[in-house]
């Protein structure tokens, strides 16, 4: 499997890795039927509980956007949530330094 953590009724549409001498990035594109504010608090407790720190967290549900940023060490998640036809799209690039 993708080895990222969904909310249930997702799927993953694309799952793209990267790698350079210093990092390795990651970006997954998911399709959620599930709302904004449901994924958004989906992967802010998510990544909390696994002892990363929220930088920026921005939730607009009136225009079902949200963005979330967060790191650990040098190792950094960017999260947006964009709600379109019924379905949360959540677009998540990690970027971790190469051990």
């Amino acid at each position: 499997k993708h080895n990222f953590p969904t909310l249930i009724n997702s799927d993953v549409i694309s799952d793209i890795h990267s790698n350079d001498i210093y990092k390795n990035g990651r970006t997954l594109t998911i399709a959620s039927k599930q709302s904004v504010s449901a994924n958004y608090y989906f992967y802010r407790n998510y990544f909390l509980q696994q002892g990363w720190i929220e930088n920026i967290g921005l939730l607009e549900t009136s225009i079902g956007t949200a963005a979330l940023q967060l790191s650990k060490g040098a190792d950094v998640i960017d999260i947006s949530f964009n709600k379109a036809n019924d379905v949360t799209y959540i677009v998540a690039n990690k970027v971790m330094e190469r051990q």
